[in-house]
Protein backbone atom coordinates (compact mmCIF):
# COMPACT_ATOMS: atom_id res chain seq x y z
CA UNK A 1 0.00 0.00 0.00
CA UNK A 2 0.92 3.10 -0.50
CA UNK A 3 2.18 5.88 2.32
CA UNK A 4 1.87 9.81 2.77
CA UNK A 5 4.12 11.08 5.36
CA UNK A 6 3.89 14.38 6.54
CA UNK A 7 7.42 15.68 7.83
CA UNK A 8 7.68 18.68 10.43
CA UNK A 9 11.09 20.32 11.52
CA UNK A 10 11.53 20.02 14.93
CA UNK A 11 14.14 21.98 16.91
CA UNK A 12 15.84 19.16 19.56
CA UNK A 13 15.82 21.26 22.86
CA UNK A 14 14.32 20.45 26.18
CA UNK A 15 10.38 19.94 25.45
CA UNK A 16 8.90 23.01 27.55
CA UNK A 17 4.95 23.58 28.41
CA UNK A 18 3.74 27.03 28.98
CA UNK A 19 0.68 27.24 30.31
CA UNK A 20 -1.13 30.78 30.75
CA UNK A 21 -4.00 31.85 33.15
CA UNK A 22 -6.33 35.03 31.88
CA UNK A 23 -3.52 36.16 29.57
CA UNK A 24 -0.73 35.56 32.07
CA UNK A 25 1.89 33.15 32.55
CA UNK A 26 1.46 31.11 35.53
CA UNK A 27 3.57 27.90 35.09
CA UNK A 28 6.32 26.80 32.77
CA UNK A 29 7.12 22.99 32.87
CA UNK A 30 9.40 20.39 31.35
CA UNK A 31 8.06 17.42 30.40
CA UNK A 32 10.66 15.30 33.00
CA UNK A 33 8.81 11.61 32.69
CA UNK A 34 6.53 12.18 30.29
CA UNK A 35 4.07 12.36 33.71
CA UNK A 36 5.93 14.55 35.83
CA UNK A 37 7.97 17.77 35.07
CA UNK A 38 10.02 20.37 36.75
CA UNK A 39 8.58 23.53 37.16
CA UNK A 40 11.29 26.23 35.46
CA UNK A 41 8.75 29.13 35.72
CA UNK A 42 11.41 31.31 36.58
CA UNK A 43 13.84 30.66 34.39
CA UNK A 44 11.77 30.68 31.61
CA UNK A 45 10.85 34.41 32.78
CA UNK A 46 14.31 35.41 31.51
CA UNK A 47 13.58 34.44 28.02
CA UNK A 48 12.39 37.80 25.79
CA UNK A 49 10.77 35.28 22.93
CA UNK A 50 8.63 34.14 26.21
CA UNK A 51 5.82 36.92 26.45
CA UNK A 52 5.09 37.37 30.43
CA UNK A 53 1.38 38.44 28.97
CA UNK A 54 -0.33 37.26 26.02
CA UNK A 55 -1.26 40.96 23.24
CA UNK A 56 -4.08 41.13 21.68
CA UNK A 57 -7.65 39.91 22.84
CA UNK A 58 -9.92 36.39 22.13
CA UNK A 59 -7.61 33.69 23.81
CA UNK A 60 -9.21 31.24 25.91
CA UNK A 61 -9.07 31.76 29.44
CA UNK A 62 -6.42 28.60 29.80
CA UNK A 63 -3.95 28.39 27.13
CA UNK A 64 -1.14 25.87 27.24
CA UNK A 65 1.62 26.15 24.15
CA UNK A 66 4.87 23.31 24.33
CA UNK A 67 8.05 24.21 22.59
CA UNK A 68 11.83 23.53 22.58
CA UNK A 69 14.75 25.35 24.48
CA UNK A 70 18.05 25.49 24.17
CA UNK A 71 20.70 27.68 24.11
CA UNK A 72 22.82 29.07 20.64
CA UNK A 73 25.81 31.31 21.00
CA UNK A 74 26.24 33.70 17.53
CA UNK A 75 29.62 35.20 15.91
CA UNK A 76 30.36 37.38 13.34
CA UNK A 77 31.96 33.83 11.88
CA UNK A 78 28.77 32.11 12.51
CA UNK A 79 25.68 34.08 11.81
CA UNK A 80 24.06 30.78 12.73
CA UNK A 81 25.35 29.88 15.71
CA UNK A 82 28.76 29.05 16.72
CA UNK A 83 28.43 26.71 20.10
CA UNK A 84 25.40 25.54 20.64
CA UNK A 85 24.19 23.91 24.04
CA UNK A 86 21.63 21.63 25.55
CA UNK A 87 19.74 22.38 28.19
CA UNK A 88 18.95 20.26 30.86
CA UNK A 89 16.97 20.13 34.19
CA UNK A 90 18.18 19.51 37.59
CA UNK A 91 16.16 16.91 39.15
CA UNK A 92 14.10 18.27 41.96
CA UNK A 93 15.82 15.70 43.86
CA UNK A 94 19.16 17.35 43.63
CA UNK A 95 19.67 20.63 45.13
CA UNK A 96 22.10 23.22 42.72
CA UNK A 97 25.05 25.27 43.63
CA UNK A 98 26.73 27.69 41.43
CA UNK A 99 29.87 29.91 41.73
CA UNK A 100 31.95 32.47 39.81
CA UNK A 101 35.55 32.79 40.69
CA UNK A 102 38.51 35.33 39.72
CA UNK A 103 41.51 37.04 41.51
CA UNK A 104 39.47 40.03 43.34
CA UNK A 105 37.79 37.51 45.35
CA UNK A 106 41.15 36.12 47.21
CA UNK A 107 41.84 37.17 50.52
CA UNK A 108 44.28 39.58 50.08
CA UNK A 109 43.05 40.05 46.32
CA UNK A 110 45.29 38.53 43.35
CA UNK A 111 45.25 40.58 40.18
CA UNK A 112 45.32 38.32 37.29
CA UNK A 113 43.06 37.92 34.13
CA UNK A 114 41.96 34.39 35.08
CA UNK A 115 38.26 33.68 35.26
CA UNK A 116 36.39 30.66 36.01
CA UNK A 117 32.48 29.58 36.79
CA UNK A 118 31.17 26.45 37.89
CA UNK A 119 27.91 24.67 39.43
CA UNK A 120 27.17 21.79 42.18
CA UNK A 121 24.72 19.45 42.52
CA UNK A 122 23.87 18.27 46.22
CA UNK A 123 21.92 14.85 46.05
CA UNK A 124 18.66 14.67 48.26
CA UNK A 125 20.14 12.22 49.96
CA UNK A 126 23.25 14.63 50.55
CA UNK A 127 25.59 11.94 50.18
CA UNK A 128 26.90 12.91 47.19
CA UNK A 129 28.02 15.81 45.06
CA UNK A 130 29.20 16.66 42.09
CA UNK A 131 30.68 19.35 40.29
CA UNK A 132 30.92 21.28 37.03
CA UNK A 133 34.06 24.50 36.26
CA UNK A 134 35.61 25.67 33.82
CA UNK A 135 38.69 28.34 34.30
CA UNK A 136 40.32 30.59 31.95
CA UNK A 137 43.17 32.83 31.45
CA UNK A 138 45.14 30.97 34.94
CA UNK A 139 49.28 32.49 34.90
CA UNK A 140 50.39 28.82 35.37
CA UNK A 141 49.45 25.02 36.09
CA UNK A 142 46.58 24.01 38.53
CA UNK A 143 48.75 22.73 41.39
CA UNK A 144 45.49 22.15 43.41
CA UNK A 145 41.64 22.96 43.74
CA UNK A 146 39.44 23.03 46.90
CA UNK A 147 36.43 23.30 48.75
CA UNK A 148 37.18 25.54 52.04
CA UNK A 149 34.95 26.63 54.42
CA UNK A 150 34.62 30.43 54.78
CA UNK A 151 32.18 33.46 54.39
CA UNK A 152 32.92 35.92 51.55
CA UNK A 153 36.51 37.85 52.95
CA UNK A 154 37.35 35.20 54.89
CA UNK A 155 40.05 32.23 54.73
CA UNK A 156 39.02 29.25 56.18
CA UNK A 157 40.04 25.12 56.41
CA UNK A 158 39.95 22.76 53.54
CA UNK A 159 36.55 20.59 53.15
CA UNK A 160 36.80 18.86 50.52
CA UNK A 161 39.87 18.22 47.75
CA UNK A 162 38.80 18.03 44.03
CA UNK A 163 42.40 18.62 42.83
CA UNK A 164 41.98 14.64 41.19
CA UNK A 165 39.16 15.78 39.49
CA UNK A 166 41.41 18.51 36.92
CA UNK A 167 41.02 17.69 33.32
CA UNK A 168 42.65 19.43 30.58
CA UNK A 169 41.72 22.50 29.05
CA UNK A 170 40.35 24.26 32.53
CA UNK A 171 37.75 21.76 32.77
CA UNK A 172 37.05 20.46 36.82
CA UNK A 173 34.73 17.94 36.95
CA UNK A 174 33.64 15.09 38.89
CA UNK A 175 31.80 13.66 41.85
CA UNK A 176 32.44 12.92 45.57
CA UNK A 177 30.32 10.49 48.61
CA UNK A 178 32.79 11.94 50.90
CA UNK A 179 30.15 14.24 52.00
CA UNK A 180 30.65 15.28 55.73
CA UNK A 181 27.82 16.85 57.96
CA UNK A 182 30.18 20.21 58.14
CA UNK A 183 30.58 20.35 54.76
CA UNK A 184 26.82 20.24 53.84
CA UNK A 185 25.94 22.37 56.54
CA UNK A 186 28.54 25.38 54.90
CA UNK A 187 27.00 25.11 51.32
CA UNK A 188 23.40 25.21 52.60
CA UNK A 189 24.93 28.72 54.39
CA UNK A 190 26.79 30.21 51.98
CA UNK A 191 29.79 29.66 53.92
CA UNK A 192 31.68 27.38 51.14
CA UNK A 193 34.17 28.90 48.49
CA UNK A 194 36.58 27.18 45.79
CA UNK A 195 39.97 28.20 45.44
CA UNK A 196 41.76 27.15 42.23
CA UNK A 197 46.13 26.80 43.10
CA UNK A 198 48.68 27.57 40.44
CA UNK A 199 52.25 26.96 40.73
CA UNK A 200 52.66 30.97 40.53
CA UNK A 201 49.93 31.36 42.85
CA UNK A 202 50.56 28.16 45.32
CA UNK A 203 47.99 30.29 47.71
CA UNK A 204 45.18 30.45 45.16
CA UNK A 205 44.64 32.22 41.97
CA UNK A 206 41.14 32.86 41.63
CA UNK A 207 38.80 32.02 44.19
CA UNK A 208 34.87 32.49 44.18
CA UNK A 209 32.01 31.76 46.57
CA UNK A 210 29.19 28.87 46.39
CA UNK A 211 25.79 29.68 46.50
CA UNK A 212 23.17 27.89 46.17
CA UNK A 213 20.25 30.95 45.46
CA UNK A 214 20.27 32.39 42.06
CA UNK A 215 18.67 36.11 41.27
CA UNK A 216 16.14 37.29 39.11
CA UNK A 217 17.24 40.85 38.17
CA UNK A 218 14.93 44.03 37.42
CA UNK A 219 15.17 47.72 36.34
CA UNK A 220 13.44 51.16 36.89
CA UNK A 221 13.80 54.40 35.21
CA UNK A 222 11.66 57.60 37.20
CA UNK A 223 10.27 60.75 36.05
CA UNK A 224 7.55 62.72 36.62
CA UNK A 225 5.54 61.43 33.54
CA UNK A 226 4.98 58.23 35.20
CA UNK A 227 2.94 59.58 37.45
CA UNK A 228 -1.13 59.65 37.80
CA UNK A 229 -1.40 62.12 37.04
CA UNK A 230 1.65 63.05 35.24
CA UNK A 231 4.03 65.74 37.30
CA UNK A 232 6.18 68.11 35.50
CA UNK A 233 9.88 67.90 37.16
CA UNK A 234 13.22 67.94 36.23
CA UNK A 235 13.36 64.80 38.65
CA UNK A 236 14.79 61.46 37.10
CA UNK A 237 16.32 58.77 39.00
CA UNK A 238 17.45 54.73 37.73
CA UNK A 239 17.75 51.79 39.78
CA UNK A 240 18.57 48.10 39.87
CA UNK A 241 16.07 45.09 41.70
CA UNK A 242 17.32 41.25 42.47
CA UNK A 243 15.11 38.43 44.29
CA UNK A 244 16.31 35.23 45.47
CA UNK A 245 14.82 31.96 43.50
CA UNK A 246 12.81 30.99 46.65
CA UNK A 247 11.58 34.70 47.11
CA UNK A 248 12.75 35.31 50.38
CA UNK A 249 15.15 38.43 49.87
CA UNK A 250 15.09 41.37 47.67
CA UNK A 251 17.76 43.88 47.50
CA UNK A 252 17.43 47.30 45.83
CA UNK A 253 19.64 49.88 44.83
CA UNK A 254 18.21 53.69 43.34
CA UNK A 255 20.03 57.26 42.54
CA UNK A 256 17.82 59.30 42.33
CA UNK A 257 18.96 63.18 40.70
CA UNK A 258 16.90 66.43 41.03
CA UNK A 259 14.68 65.91 44.00
CA UNK A 260 15.49 65.23 47.82
CA UNK A 261 13.28 62.56 48.81
CA UNK A 262 10.48 63.20 51.45
CA UNK A 263 9.47 59.57 51.42
CA UNK A 264 10.05 56.64 48.97
CA UNK A 265 7.86 53.48 48.40
CA UNK A 266 7.18 50.32 47.03
CA UNK A 267 4.06 50.46 45.30
CA UNK A 268 1.64 47.52 44.47
CA UNK A 269 0.35 48.90 40.71
CA UNK A 270 0.99 48.59 37.04
CA UNK A 271 2.40 51.35 34.87
CA UNK A 272 -0.71 54.20 35.09
CA UNK A 273 -2.42 52.33 37.69
CA UNK A 274 -2.20 53.92 41.44
CA UNK A 275 -1.60 51.30 44.03
CA UNK A 276 -1.12 50.70 48.07
CA UNK A 277 2.12 51.21 49.63
CA UNK A 278 4.02 47.37 49.43
CA UNK A 279 7.27 48.65 51.81
CA UNK A 280 8.87 52.04 53.17
CA UNK A 281 12.13 52.83 51.87
CA UNK A 282 12.50 55.83 53.25
CA UNK A 283 15.11 55.28 56.12
CA UNK A 284 17.52 53.70 53.60
CA UNK A 285 17.77 57.33 51.17
CA UNK A 286 20.30 59.31 52.08
CA UNK A 287 21.60 62.88 50.35
CA UNK A 288 23.91 63.51 47.86
CA UNK A 289 25.55 66.88 46.54
CA UNK A 290 22.93 68.70 43.42
CA UNK A 291 19.96 67.99 45.18
CA UNK A 292 19.81 64.26 45.32
CA UNK A 293 19.40 61.18 46.77
CA UNK A 294 20.99 57.12 46.79
CA UNK A 295 19.74 54.12 48.44
CA UNK A 296 20.48 50.56 48.82
CA UNK A 297 19.17 47.92 51.13
CA UNK A 298 17.25 44.68 51.29
CA UNK A 299 13.05 43.65 51.61
CA UNK A 300 13.69 40.14 53.69
CA UNK A 301 11.45 37.46 55.22
CA UNK A 302 12.04 38.82 58.68
CA UNK A 303 10.64 42.74 57.70
CA UNK A 304 7.48 44.00 58.69
CA UNK A 305 5.76 43.64 56.26
CA UNK A 306 7.25 40.36 55.42
CA UNK A 307 8.75 39.71 52.05
CA UNK A 308 7.37 36.60 50.54
CA UNK A 309 7.03 34.35 47.22
CA UNK A 310 2.85 36.23 46.92
CA UNK A 311 4.94 39.64 46.87
CA UNK A 312 8.05 38.21 44.58
CA UNK A 313 5.53 36.90 42.12
CA UNK A 314 3.80 40.96 41.83
CA UNK A 315 7.43 42.03 40.47
CA UNK A 316 7.15 39.02 38.10
CA UNK A 317 4.00 40.42 36.64
CA UNK A 318 5.21 44.13 36.57
CA UNK A 319 2.98 44.99 39.38
CA UNK A 320 5.09 46.85 41.29
CA UNK A 321 6.30 50.58 41.16
CA UNK A 322 8.39 53.19 43.40
CA UNK A 323 7.21 56.37 44.12
CA UNK A 324 9.41 59.54 45.22
CA UNK A 325 7.55 61.83 47.29
CA UNK A 326 8.89 65.24 48.15
CA UNK A 327 7.92 68.70 49.88
CA UNK A 328 6.68 70.04 46.29
CA UNK A 329 4.79 67.26 45.04
CA UNK A 330 3.28 65.22 48.54
CA UNK A 331 1.62 62.78 46.39
CA UNK A 332 4.78 62.06 44.91
CA UNK A 333 7.24 63.97 42.57
CA UNK A 334 8.59 61.27 40.43
CA UNK A 335 7.99 57.48 40.03
CA UNK A 336 9.37 54.20 38.39
CA UNK A 337 8.02 51.03 37.48
CA UNK A 338 10.03 48.25 38.18
CA UNK A 339 10.40 45.88 35.00
CA UNK A 340 11.75 43.16 33.27
CA UNK A 341 11.74 44.62 30.22
CA UNK A 342 15.62 46.02 30.05
CA UNK A 343 15.44 49.86 28.48
CA UNK A 344 18.24 52.92 28.70
CA UNK A 345 18.02 54.00 31.85
CA UNK A 346 18.84 57.98 32.06
CA UNK A 347 18.97 61.00 34.36
CA UNK A 348 18.66 64.08 33.08
CA UNK A 349 19.55 67.13 35.14
CA UNK A 350 19.43 69.84 32.14
CA UNK A 351 18.51 73.28 33.65
CA UNK A 352 16.26 74.60 30.82
CA UNK A 353 14.71 70.92 30.42
CA UNK A 354 16.12 70.91 26.84
CA UNK A 355 16.07 66.91 26.21
CA UNK A 356 18.57 66.67 23.20
CA UNK A 357 20.35 63.07 23.24
CA UNK A 358 23.99 62.37 24.47
CA UNK A 359 25.35 58.86 23.38
CA UNK A 360 27.64 56.31 25.20
CA UNK A 361 29.98 54.00 22.98
CA UNK A 362 30.96 50.81 23.35
CA UNK A 363 28.28 50.44 26.31
CA UNK A 364 29.21 47.86 27.72
CA UNK A 365 32.95 48.97 27.81
CA UNK A 366 36.20 47.51 28.22
CA UNK A 367 39.14 50.43 28.37
CA UNK A 368 37.66 53.41 26.18
CA UNK A 369 34.05 55.13 25.74
CA UNK A 370 32.99 57.98 23.78
CA UNK A 371 30.38 60.55 24.83
CA UNK A 372 28.58 62.03 21.44
CA UNK A 373 26.11 64.16 22.15
CA UNK A 374 24.10 66.86 19.48
CA UNK A 375 25.43 70.32 18.81
CA UNK A 376 23.20 71.90 21.04
CA UNK A 377 24.32 70.47 24.25
CA UNK A 378 28.02 72.61 23.76
CA UNK A 379 30.95 71.62 24.32
CA UNK A 380 32.27 68.88 27.21
CA UNK A 381 33.24 71.31 30.04
CA UNK A 382 34.02 67.44 32.82
CA UNK A 383 32.84 64.58 33.25
CA UNK A 384 32.26 62.39 36.77
CA UNK A 385 31.69 58.94 37.10
CA UNK A 386 29.45 58.08 40.12
CA UNK A 387 28.63 54.11 41.76
CA UNK A 388 25.00 53.56 42.36
CA UNK A 389 25.36 54.11 45.93
CA UNK A 390 26.53 58.30 44.72
CA UNK A 391 30.20 57.76 45.26
CA UNK A 392 32.35 59.67 42.66
CA UNK A 393 35.02 56.85 41.32
CA UNK A 394 36.30 58.57 38.81
CA UNK A 395 36.40 62.58 37.35
CA UNK A 396 38.00 64.91 34.83
CA UNK A 397 38.11 66.88 31.75
CA UNK A 398 38.15 65.60 27.97
CA UNK A 399 39.33 67.28 24.29
CA UNK A 400 36.64 67.38 21.50
CA UNK A 401 38.13 64.51 19.03
CA UNK A 402 37.72 62.16 16.57
CA UNK A 403 33.79 63.71 16.39
CA UNK A 404 33.19 63.12 20.42
CA UNK A 405 34.90 62.66 23.59
CA UNK A 406 36.77 59.90 24.80
CA UNK A 407 36.90 58.60 28.56
CA UNK A 408 39.46 56.25 30.06
CA UNK A 409 37.32 53.67 32.39
CA UNK A 410 39.93 50.98 32.32
CA UNK A 411 41.07 51.43 36.08
CA UNK A 412 37.19 50.84 36.80
CA UNK A 413 36.42 47.41 38.39
CA UNK A 414 33.37 45.79 36.55
CA UNK A 415 29.93 47.10 37.57
CA UNK A 416 27.32 49.52 36.92
CA UNK A 417 28.26 52.84 37.03
CA UNK A 418 26.81 56.53 35.90
CA UNK A 419 28.61 59.34 34.03
CA UNK A 420 27.75 62.48 34.50
CA UNK A 421 28.58 65.28 32.01
CA UNK A 422 28.51 68.87 32.26
CA UNK A 423 28.22 70.72 28.96
CA UNK A 424 29.00 74.27 28.15
CA UNK A 425 24.89 75.00 27.34
CA UNK A 426 24.41 74.84 31.19
CA UNK A 427 22.66 71.35 30.67
CA UNK A 428 23.75 68.50 32.87
CA UNK A 429 23.33 65.07 31.89
CA UNK A 430 23.95 61.44 33.42
CA UNK A 431 23.59 58.20 31.82
CA UNK A 432 24.85 54.28 32.70
CA UNK A 433 27.69 52.39 31.57
CA UNK A 434 28.63 48.95 32.46
CA UNK A 435 32.20 48.21 32.80
CA UNK A 436 33.08 44.41 31.68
Amino acid sequence: QPFEYVVDPKIDGVAVSLRYEDGRLTLGATRGDGTTGDDITANLRTLRSVPLALHGAGWPRILEVRGEVYMNIHTSAYPNGELRGQLSTTARTQLAFEVWLDGAQQVPPISTMARGVGKFWLSASVDTLWWDIYADGLSSTITGVHLHRGAVGASGDVLLDLSASVQQNGWIRGSSTSVSSALIAALLSGQVYVNIHTANNPNGEIRGQVWRLLREGFVASFDGQQQVPPVTTLARGTGIVSIDRTGSSLHYEFVLNGVVPQAVHFHKGKRGENGDVLFDLSSSFSAVAMAGATASGYWTAEDMPAFDAVTAELFFRDSVYVNVHSALYPNGECRGQVTRQYAPMGISTADNGSQQPVQLSPNPVETTMWIRAESAEGSLLAWRVFTLRGETVLEGTAEYSAGGYMVDVSSLPSGVYLLQMTFSSSNRRALPFVKQ
